[in-house]
């Protein structure tokens, strides 16, 4: 290559493992140290979907630049630009959807990547002949799907959860939950009120608590997922970091969900005295851990428990969630209420 020019290098991560590609890269970078009228200034751009196909002995010679998915202002540039340019079977332009609808569509396609919400969208008009409201059940089945290919978040769809004229019992829940709704309105934003981090539900097994924490995306009005922990840890060097930074960046993309972390204990038990993975489960659940800490946005996270034994002190201290509901066995008049429901 003569004079200056821009080197740009397309899913490198693919090729890491050849020392010889690792050795072309560095001597690449070490020549586009000095930048003067004598010497051609040469520099390496080397993008990625994955962040862990860096090689060790190139993080010292890499600035990494990370992308966040598409916002609103992007997702709505892109519903603008398929109502001015797509036209029906007759060629005639669609009509552009009304404010409202576009707002819709712009939450509902949150969370997806530039192209996924470019095909999404292009899909639902050929579907519906246009911008119409049926949009919104076909964007959420699309974006179940591509979510599932993640293999680590699973789209909980709104019509199997149960509603609260559903569920028996669980009142001091549900009163708790009442009070927690307020902080989604207009006047606590008008307020600058924290939104709800999250609870723990805690209990034997089968006394509804998946079942509960699936309905209360539907009652708070959020989509929900279920995280599966164990899906999070993967076999290359790094994988299972990178998988758990990618799942927490799509999470916090949705701008408020409800994320179910079902039967924890049975994936992070004992996770602060792991010893023989080289330190991979301590790594991926303080990364869990910082993002409980920090979080500002609008996520409400609900982790369901069997058992306390085991589980490390700092996730249950105060500050990564809001409360502890132990869930028993049910009361005479939680029987009562649940055998009116099921006749």
């Amino acid at each position: 290559l003569a004079g200056r020019v821009i080197i740009h290098l397309r899913d490198m991560d693919d090729f890491m493992v050849d020392p010889e590609v690792r050795r072309m890269i560095r001597t690449l970078c070490e020549e586009n140290r000095v930048n003067n009228e004598s010497k051609d200034f040469r520099p390496v751009i080397l993008s990625s979907s994955k962040r862990a196909g860096l090689h060790e002995k190139l993080k010292n010679h890499v600035s990494v630049v990370e992308f966040a998915l598409p916002d609103e202002a992007f997702i709505t540039q892109e519903i603008d630009g398929i109502a001015t340019s797509a036209t029906d079977m007759e060629g005639r332009p669609l009509a552009p959807p009304p404010e409202e609808l576009r707002d819709q569509l712009t939450q509902c396609l949150k969370g997806l990547t530039s192209q996924e919400v470019g095909n999404c969208l292009a899909r639902c008009v050929v579907i519906h002949g246009g911008f119409k409201p049926e949009m919104l059940g076909t964007i959420k089945t699309e974006k179940a799907a591509i979510v599932k290919k993640s293999e680590i978040l699973t789209y909980i769809p709104e019509q199997t959860t149960a509603s609260r004229e559903d569920i028996g019992g669980f009142d001091n829940f549900f009163n708790w939950l009442d009070r927690r709704k307020l902080a989604y309105g207009k006047p606590a934003r008008a307020l600058k009120l924290d939104y709800p981090k999250g609870v723990i539900l805690l209990g034997m097994p089968g006394t509804g608590k998946s079942y509960m924490a699936k309905a209360v995306s539907r009652y708070l009005g959020l989509p929900g997922y279920i995280l599966d922990m164990g899906a999070v840890f993967g076999s290359l060097v790094g994988e299972s970091e990178q998988r758990m930074r990618d799942a927490l960046r799509q999470i916090e993309a949705q701008d408020g969900c409800v994320l179910l972390v079902d039967e924890a204990d049975k994936a992070i038990g004992n996770a602060h005295e792991s010893q023989g993975d080289s330190g991979v489960t301590k790594r991926v659940f303080g990364h869990f851990l910082t993002w409980l800490a920090e979080k500002q946005d609008r996520t409400f996270v609900i982790m369901t428990l069997n058992r306390a034994q085991g589980m490390p002190p700092e996730l249950l201290r105060a500050g990564r969630f809001d409360a502890l509901f132990w869930t028993d066995l049910p009361t005479p008049e939680e029987r009562r209420q649940i055998m009116e429901i099921q006749l």
